[in-house]
């Protein structure tokens, strides 16, 4: 029923050029943008890789079955390593594409529910998103066919025969539990053109989604869309079998072996590293909110299609923090500084992006960076990390030496303010005829640094980098260059730990200006999660197996700090007030 939905959706729409539809057996629809191809093994795409998978733009994964009578193994074989196959598929023959992947309300993210599907579901989720693939999860409840679409379930379509007269007026009574299939297709189409702030959707953030597409273009009807998206080069709806109801989605595939990385092994790892995690961040944990604006020339409009690119003035939510798991923590024990961004563009197209002062990172996979977390661990017996560990790790992780390099030789300073921040990761900015620039970004201060001795920082007392702050904005805005590197074909896409050499073109795209700080208990950053693969059209995430990493791992401490808000009182903390 999804699949015949999101199908109808897709041929409907006139932005979309092309529809491949990967069946078992074939289909009765017949439609000229169609293109079907009978595939029996689900399990292997690759005899049908290339004519499937490649130069396309998006691919909707739809199947689904009931989870009644079967086993937490086969339920999981029969959906979730199914759906691994096809993502793997996808990313080795278009890995710039968008990943689509209906799940269902309930999923466990915590991977604890003693429901099976529930827990399946999300220790499924969680291990799709670690895919180095620009992903989203929808997780629907209760789903209303349209346009004489039925469930292959007999059970189902006996529900929905009873339960029709009532559907409409459940929906509008509760749009946090009810969508339709049209809701759902247009959400998914959005998704793919646009993206959205967050990667996993409930029912209501699929209704806001799928709606806000439809009121964007009033003149839509299922037989009839409306013209004027930008046009989608293919739109691939895989395995659009699914016969699935409001408790039996199928889950998202991934690693699901107990002993791969998953975020919530990664956040755990991250909250063991001594001081009071709960109610904050896992990393980066001690921060302050800033407001300000970014002033874009219209240097990067040839570049990128990125709304806030074009010449113009866009608001700025921001977050400086230093790298650490204890919110209390001094600011000298804080070697890397942080600055995050929400930069938002008239159309709420929205640019996150999360950049340290390194000039690479230390590691160059999530299973690295995890290893590192752990060497960082605090042991009970005694309070402290032991400092072998640490050392053990570096000894075997010579990608690591650049970043100890720059650890133990760069001036510090007491403040965020002359800091130049780096996005480190790499990206993709598209223009306007598709072509795609693999770039990196910075943030260059007008403030000249000024070097303090390390000795004598413990001096300044444990918050003067927050302080500092507070007094120079007190005289005048902060500003930074905002600096975009573009790559030559030699650099590296996907390795953070390697830097770019310098003399590559760089252009500036414009001024950023912090212009207020707020303390983070009351601030606006408190409740935003910079995730780094949150971008507008123009901009998609590279390879690197990291981003994939941060943002999971992001949305992970993201829900923990949600529940744990009432240990986070939303009043100004001990140290008063920031202006």
């Amino acid at each position: 029923m999804i699949g015949g939905g999101v199908l109808h959706e897709c041929l409907a729409d006139t932005g979309v050029q092309e529809v491949i539809s990967i069946v078992r057996t074939p289909g009765t629809v017949r439609h000229p943008k169609l293109r079907e191809i009978v595939h029996v093994d689900f399990m292997d795409f690759g005899a049908i890789a290339s004519k499937a998978f490649t130069r396309i733009d998006a691919a909707f994964f739809c199947l689904g079955v009931s989870s009644s009578g079967m086993s937490e193994a086969d339920y999981t074989r029969v959906t979730s390593d199914i759906t691994l196959a096809a993502a793997q598929a996808l990313l080795q023959a278009s890995p710039e594409a968008t990943f689509v992947y209906v799940s269902g309300a309930g999923a466990d993210s915590t991977e604890r529910s003693r429901t099976m599907w529930a827990r399946v579901r999300g220790r499924a989720e969680n291990a799709l998103l670690q895919l180095p693939l620009k992903t989203f999860i929808l997780r629907p409840a209760l789903v209303r066919p349209m346009y004489g679409i039925a469930s292959r379930t007999a059970s189902y379509r006996r529900f929905y025969a009873v339960a029709a007269p009532l559907l409409p007026l459940l929906q509008r009574l509760f749009p946090q539990w009810v969508t339709t299939t049209e809701v759902l297709g247009r959400a998914m189409l959005e998704l793919a053109r646009h993206g959205a702030s967050r990667r996993v959707l409930e029912s209501r953030d699929i209704n806001l989604v799928g709606l806000s597409d439809r009121e964007a273009t009033p003149n839509k009807t299922a037989n009839s869309p409306a013209s004027g998206r930008p046009a989608l080069s293919a739109m691939a709806g895989i395995a659009l079998i699914a016969a699935v109801g409001a408790l039996a989605f199928a889950y998202t595939a991934g690693w699901l072996s107990p002993r791969r990385l998953t975020p919530v092994r990664m956040v755990d790892a991250l909250s063991r590293r001594g001081g009071d995690p709960v109610g904050h961040r896992r990393n980066h944990a001690k921060g302050v909110c800033f407001t300000g604006e970014f002033a874009s020339n219209g240097a990067g409009a040839a570049l990128s299609s990125a709304p806030m690119l074009a010449a113009g003035r866009y608001a700025v939510i921001g977050r400086f923090a230093i790298a650490t798991g204890n919110p209390q923590a001094p600011d000298a024990t804080g070697r890397v500084r942080s600055m995050a961004l929400r930069i938002v563009a008239p159309g709420h197209e929205e640019w996150r992006t999360g950049m340290n002062n390194s000039p690479v990172f230390v590691v160059s996979t999530p299973q690295a960076f995890y290893e590192m977390t752990r060497a960082q661990e605090i042991d009970p017996a005694t309070g402290k990390a032991d400092p072998r560990a640490l050392q053990r790790f570096f000894s075997t992780h010579p990608e690591s030496a650049p970043f100890a390099a720059w650890a133990r030789s760069a001036p510090w300073t007491a403040s965020y303010a002359d800091q130049t921040y780096n996005s480190l990761n790499a990206f993709y900015f598209v223009d306007r005829v598709g072509r795609s620039h693999l770039v990196r970004w910075s943030m260059e201060p007008t403030t000249q640094e000024s070097p303090v001795p390390p000795s004598s920082l413990v001096t300044l007392g444990p918050n003067f980098l927050e302080e500092d702050l507070t007094r120079r904005l007190a005289r005048e805005p902060l500003r930074w260059h905002f600096i975009v590197t573009l790559a030559a074909s030699s650099d590296p896409a996907t390795d953070a730990t390697r830097a770019w050499p310098t003399d590559r073109q760089r252009i500036d795209l414009g001024t950023l200006s912090v212009q207020r700080a707020v303390d983070e208990a009351d601030g606006p950053c408190r409740d935003y999660n910079f995730d780094p693969t949150v971008l507008p059209a123009g901009i998609r995430p590279s390879a690197d197996p990291l981003l994939a990493a941060r943002s999971s791992s992001y949305a992970r401490s993201f829900d923990l700090r949600e529940a744990e808000a009432a240990s986070y009182r939303r009043h100004p903390s001990s140290r008063g007030p920031v202006p």
